[in-house]
């Protein structure tokens, strides 16, 4: 009976879809603010990786609809970890008509790094800019409060 369990679990286990794997920017256009996928000529959606001359990463993160949204992380050319963070997509509706700012901007929690590791920056971002209690360069820093908890 034992076995029949383990047989069935490894069956459910090994059929579960696998993530897609990440997509080289290099093999992806850009028309205007928008990473299109020549292979179909839509607004590419999926993982993305970028990378330094010698292969290593330079930067991973996700796309939708063609523009850069949810996690991301970027890397010093020594392999340290720079900063990760997270981009939101901004409907037109959340937007100001005057506004002319970028519709995908850093929304969430950030940190950034010293090439040797050490902490540079950790904060929130709302609405891409700096809200509340930030570590910046070694000191506390204030900013406006962020209004969405």
């Amino acid at each position: 009976m034992r076995r029949i369990l383990l047989v069935a679990l490894l069956l459910v286990l090994g059929c579960r879809p696998q993530p897609p794997e990440p997509r080289d920017m290099n093999t992806l256009d850009m028309e205007g603010r928008t990473w299109i996928d020549p292979l179909t000529g839509e607004a590419f959606t999926g993982p993305y990786e970028s990378y330094y001359e010698n292969g290593d990463v330079y930067e991973r993160g996700t796309f939708k609809d063609g523009r850069f949204e949810g996690p991301f992380e970027t890397f010093y050319d020594n392999g340290q970890l720079y900063r990760k963070g997270a981009f939101k997509i901004w409907t037109q509706a959340e937007l100001e008509v005057e506004e002319q700012r970028p519709r995908t901007r850093l929304d969430g929690p950030y940190e950034s790094y010293f090439e040797d590791g050490r902490l540079w920056t950790k904060g929130i971002f709302e609405d891409g800019a700096e809200c509340g209690a930030w570590f910046e360069d070694g000191e506390n820093v204030t900013h406006p409060a962020c209004v969405r908890s």
